[in-house]
């Protein structure tokens, strides 16, 4: 038990730093590359959560609305992206 939490305790670390980094990097093609990175490891974590709940679905149409929902979520973020993009 001690030995997952110091292992826990040690990833949230990674993450904290990494934010560090984010923010005193000032270098505008180092937040633009980052970006799409992170926005992609955010829609993975979505999909591995949902896309094995939805093999567990007894009911075909309910899955599929779920992904329906899951689809529209991914255009309309590219939507925002393209409708702010200088």
């Amino acid at each position: 038990k001690r030995k997952a939490l110091i292992y826990n305790f040690i990833s949230q670390l990674t993450a904290v730093l990494g934010g560090a980094i984010g923010f005193l990097i000032p270098s505008e093609s180092f937040k633009t590359l980052m970006l799409p990175i992170a926005a992609g490891g955010f829609m993975y974590i979505a999909a591995s959560d949902l896309v094995p709940e939805l093999h567990k679905e007894p009911r075909l149409s309910k899955a599929i609305l779920a992904f329906s929902f899951f689809l529209i979520g991914v255009v309309l973020m590219l939507a925002i992206k393209v409708a702010f993009a200088k």
